[in-house]
């Protein structure tokens, strides 16, 4: 669960389930969630093209993550603003079938946008997030002729990262040393 601001209600912060399941898709116990999709194409793609309309929501973070590959080495690492201040990225949600609806579990899932990588990550993974701090000014101004919100690219300035221990890749390991920086790098 994070937190996400939909479209439908700018001023409201609610807990938000990560991982895409539109409504018209049906679960199955060999189906997972899609947790990004992908900016270019999420308009064409069946599985996001009504959420992509006009389902729109900012996810509220402090940072996310990427693995860069060397051979067979996956190193993570962790990518923030230089200021250290948090951000919303860009995203797409969906209600989940209210068969899934219970006390503990808010039925809102969404997946995150994700873009060509600028020049300060691109080293790290060819995919980053669509926007930060741009993204609450898209959501705040009206969407273009197809109902679309417009989510502009990253400023390679804004951003600094730094590798991180693997075992950060288990949610179970979810203490303060999952963002420590590493002192060497692949």
């Amino acid at each position: 669960m994070l937190p996400i601001i939909r479209t439908y209600n700018a001023t409201r912060i609610e807990l938000a389930s990560w991982g895409y399941w539109p409504d018209e898709r049906k679960r199955s116990t060999r189906a997972r969630p899609m947790i990004n999709a992908r900016l270019e194409t999420a308009a064409d793609k069946p599985m996001f093209v009504s959420s992509f309309r006009g389902c729109h929501c900012l996810v509220l973070a402090d940072g996310y993550y990427e693995w860069r590959t060397v051979g067979k080495i996956k190193q993570p690492y962790r990518i923030t603003l230089k200021t250290g201040e948090p951000f919303a990225m860009a995203g797409i949600y969906a209600r989940e079938p209210t068969e899934f609806d219970t006390a503990e579990r808010n039925p809102v899932n969404f997946a995150i946008l994700t873009t060509k990588a600028n020049e300060a990550v691109s080293y790290i993974h060819d995919g980053c997030l669509s926007s930060f701090r741009s993204a609450a000014r898209s959501l705040a101004s009206a969407p273009d002729p197809t109902g679309m919100f417009m989510f502009p690219r990253i400023s390679p300035e804004l951003l600094t990262s730094h590798p991180v221990t693997p075992k950060m890749n288990r949610a179970t390991f979810n203490k303060p040393p999952a963002i420590a920086r590493l002192e060497f790098t692949i």
